[in-house]
């Protein structure tokens, strides 16, 4: 779970790897890994950080985003979903806790493991980004609007 963590704030941050020609500098094994887990991925877009290699992708109508560390280790899958596909006590949560926040950003994010939800919050004075924590809501990351 730790890696987990580390390479979603990686991913916050992250920079296209893709050398001055266009071309992916993606090495052979980590397109095996990706292409040997997501059979029937269309219109593939890569990246590479300093930690990881990300592609992003859509198959069966949905449009996802699979992580791969350096050594081509899988290390989990996120898509984008809708405040209602959330679980309902993350829902309830929300709707007690968070009443004076617009959602901004919203993504699960799914290893071999778990399931972990993030989600970005804005009103006019700050940004919050919370992750899932069984039925609640934890502070991830707090920034505030000048």
């Amino acid at each position: 779970m730790k890696k987990l963590i580390a390479f979603i704030a990686a991913a916050m941050i992250s920079t296209a790897g893709f050398s001055a020609t266009g071309k992916s500098v993606v090495p052979d094994y980590i397109i095996a890994s990706f292409q040997s887990t997501y059979k029937q991925a269309a219109d593939v877009k890569w990246e590479e950080t300093n930690k990881f290699y990300k592609a992003e992708f859509q198959q069966f109508g949905q449009y996802l985003t699979a992580y791969f560390g350096e050594d081509g280790a899988y290390l989990g899958v996120s898509k984008n979903i809708l405040s209602s596909q959330l679980p309902l006590l993350l829902q309830f949560d929300l709707k007690k806790n968070y009443k004076e926040y617009w959602i901004s950003d919203l993504f699960e994010l799914a290893d071999q493991y778990d399931q972990t939800y993030y989600i970005t919050l804005e009103n006019g004075n700050e940004t919050l980004i919370l992750k899932s924590e069984g039925t609640e809501w934890v502070t991830f990351k707090k920034i505030a609007k000048n």
